[in-house]
């Protein structure tokens, strides 16, 4: 990435975790809602035609909570939602933020092979279904039963009021309609053993080099502190109208449940995206913001129905999750005649890292220069540090020409990846890896060691070794400039000569006493 000379990342102040006091979870948001905005609506669910206020979202959630915790579902338990934007959703977010479950968040289009890996891997003993898009998560649920030997319980959910669950398929598992609408106490929630902000919420599998998916756990801490920097960031208010366009299971979207909500504001969802059904759903329930995938912009401004669509209500759009063409940022400002901006994200960050959200002194700009601005990848996020750094981890010049490399730090960059808790948690300098090992090839995780805080170095010592597993993980180490040693039958004398060599060849020689082994 080159060091950009009009947005300086690694020169801009940026709030820091020390700076934000965080002493709320997510459960709480939904809390502070229902008791400021009881009667305000906080939920208009375009796919079953309901209306819904704070104070009856908070009363479905707390009764949802309440069923989860009489079926036994404790701190730590792991929930799947495999459902298409809908009401639904934020309850069982909201739900699971009561009893810190862990939520699951699964792709709606993944192939069943997909979505058991994800299952098995994240232990998830429940899952809701959306009865539209079911037959992929009930194939992926017989392997997972047959696999586990314990069940993995169902739980439908009607996102489109027309579309019911096939009859076979009805005695599987529960009925969601019913677990929200009885008039459960708030049990669990008034005896629920001590929490901590740190406990894991959110669970994602995002796609990598390892061949796998890698599992991002996010903490309410996390989810908390992106909700109130995209509150200032996009100055949202109790006036505003979210449009839930993108994927709710998606941190491009899901953030929103939180931020809206933390202000009081309306909430609106469509099952699934279409680029007609979005600018009719902007009109008529007076969208003021939203943010989107690249995709769907380009999707929009070039649908027949921009032309007659009333986009007055709409105050700031914004896309991301891929660059964005000069030409659609110029045809999305002309059309929407509000604030566009284009942002950059990771899982791994809750969502947001970067924004191009003009500055407060955009008067001064040209216009030409504010497209420009525009059209990068902006400035650094509310609670992110961004910083471009050299080999030697200084900082590149700001001169729009410089590359380097990207190190990004805040209270909403995620504490690593799930399953390799001891390389995120240890500084190891030196990481002694196998190639074949009961759970898979080492050669799945190399990329994964690399993201360790440590930055380890990893020495491979097998007896399986070949060619193609020789240039894999060669690959990776001159990918990601750090050294990767395969052994084969290698003497004991050569094998610690060559970590000694390592250790004093890529360590400062004033901290080459202190490596740890």
């Amino acid at each position: 990435m080159a060091g950009d000379g009009q947005h300086t990342p690694s020169q801009r102040a940026s709030a820091t975790e020390s700076d934000v006091t965080c002493n709320y979870d997510t459960w709480h948001i939904l809390e502070l809602a229902a008791i400021h905005f009881p009667d305000s609506i906080a939920v208009i669910d375009r796919g079953n035609d309901s209306i819904m206020t704070y104070a009856e979202l908070f009363q479905e959630a707390t009764a949802l909570a309440s069923w989860l915790y009489e079926k036994g579902l404790r701190r730590g338990d792991a929930i799947a939602v495999h459902c298409r934007n809908s009401s639904a959703v934020m309850k069982i977010h909201f739900a699971a933020a009561a009893l810190h479950l862990v939520i699951v968040n699964l792709n709606v289009n993944l192939a069943a092979r997909e979505l058991e890996y994800i299952l098995l891997d994240s232990g998830a003993t429940m899952c809701f279904v959306d009865t539209g898009v079911a037959s992929a998560l009930v194939e992926a649920r017989a392997a997972v039963v047959e696999q586990r030997g314990s069940s993995l319980d169902l739980v439908w959910v009607h996102v489109d009021s027309n579309v019911k669950q096939p009859q076979e398929e009805s005695d599987m598992g529960y009925e969601f309609d019913k677990c929200v609408s009885s008039k459960r106490s708030a049990i669990g929630l008034v005896d629920m053993p001590e929490s901590s902000l740190d406990d894991t919420f959110h669970l994602y599998y995002t796609s990598g080099t390892t061949g796998k998916p890698k599992p991002v756990e996010l903490s309410h801490r996390i989810v908390v502190y992106h909700a109130i920097g995209t509150v200032k960031e996009m100055k949202l208010n109790a006036l505003d109208v979210w449009g839930h366009m993108a994927p709710m299971f998606h941190l491009v979207d899901v953030f929103a449940i939180y931020a809206i909500t933390l202000v009081g504001g309306r909430h609106v969802t469509m099952p699934v995206f279409s680029a007609s059904d979005a600018l009719i759903m902007m009109e008529s329930e007076c969208v003021s913001v939203a943010n989107v995938a690249s995709t769907m912009v380009a999707m929009i401004v070039n649908n027949p129905l921009v032309d007659v669509v009333d986009f007055s209500s709409l105050r700031l759009l914004s896309c991301g999750g891929s660059p964005q063409s000069r030409a659609i940022v110029m045809r999305a400002i002309a059309l929407f005649g509000c604030e566009f901006f284009v942002s950059y994200g990771m899982t791994e960050c809750c969502g947001k890292i970067s924004m191009s959200i003009l500055p407060e002194q955009k008067d001064s700009l040209t216009p030409e220069e504010q497209l420009d601005l525009v059209c990068t990848s902006g400035r650094p996020f509310e609670l992110i540090n961004v910083r471009i750094v050299d080999e030697n981890l200084e900082d590149v010049p700001q001169d729009g020409k410089s590359i380097g490399e990207v190190i990004i730090s805040g209270p909403t960059v995620f504490k690593g990846y799930r399953g390799l808790k001891e390389a995120n948690d240890n500084p190891f300098d030196i990481v002694f890896l196998d190639i074949n090992m009961p759970d898979g090839s080492g050669l799945e995780i190399l990329s994964d060691l690399q993201k360790a805080p440590s930055n380890p170095e990893v020495i491979i010592i097998t007896g399986y070794a070949d060619i193609d597993s020789a240039e894999i993980a060669l690959k990776n180490g001159a990918w990601c400039a750090w050294l990767i040693y395969l052994i084969i039958f290698l003497p004991i004398p050569a094998l610690l000569y060559s970590v000694l060599t390592t250790i004093f060849s890529k360590t400062p020689k004033g901290l080459q006493d202190q490596l740890r082994l």
